[in-house]
């Protein structure tokens, strides 16, 4: 008769697991969130969306003429680095949530406008406004990239990272 091979797991309890995954989603949690955060900055440097296209070109009728004369450049969405300044509120075991918020309010922006909301989803030129009834364009620079959502590079690898943990907490006794 063929002897098999059998491999026998060790005693280890489902509430010991269940313990330890609160503590396991929020690291995941947070180093998600670090990243969401690390490509909404790498993208406006890049002048590149969250969908990884490049951002829509600059007004040559009134944006281009405006920075040259400011001497601010060309790049976009980085002119005042209001942008980028993002507060981040990171998850904990008793709240799974990693919240990105940017911060409306910074620099000369003393009313509060949110600003980044608005040219993440575009917008037309109020009639008081320095050049009126123009638009601006939708650049998504806030969100969740691309390559973290379903069937994406990097979240394929936080999904292995999570599945590590647990199995780690599982073996371990």
């Amino acid at each position: 008769m063929a002897k098999r091979n059998v491999r026998r797991v060790g005693n280890w309890s489902y509430k010991k697991l269940g313990d330890k995954l609160p503590n396991i989603a929020t690291i995941v949690l947070n180093q998600l969130g670090n990243r969401v955060n690390k490509a909404i900055q790498d993208g406006l440097d890049k002048g590149m969306d969250i969908n990884d296209k490049p951002f829509a070109s600059l007004s040559k009728k009134t944006t281009i003429p405006q920075r040259l004369a400011a001497g601010t450049g060309t790049k976009k969405l980085v002119q005042t680095g209001n942008m980028r300044k993002t507060k981040k509120i990171p998850a904990t075991a008793a709240k799974n949530v990693f919240i990105i918020e940017n911060v409306p309010g910074i620099g000369k922006n003393d009313k509060k406008v949110p600003y980044g909301a608005y040219h993440n989803e575009g917008f037309v030129n109020s009639s008081g406004s320095r050049y009126p009834g123009t638009r601006v364009p939708k650049r998504r620079w806030f969100g969740v990239p691309k390559s973290m959502r379903a069937g994406g590079k990097d979240l394929k690898k936080f999904t292995l990272f999570f599945k590590s943990l647990i199995i780690k907490a599982v073996r371990s006794r």
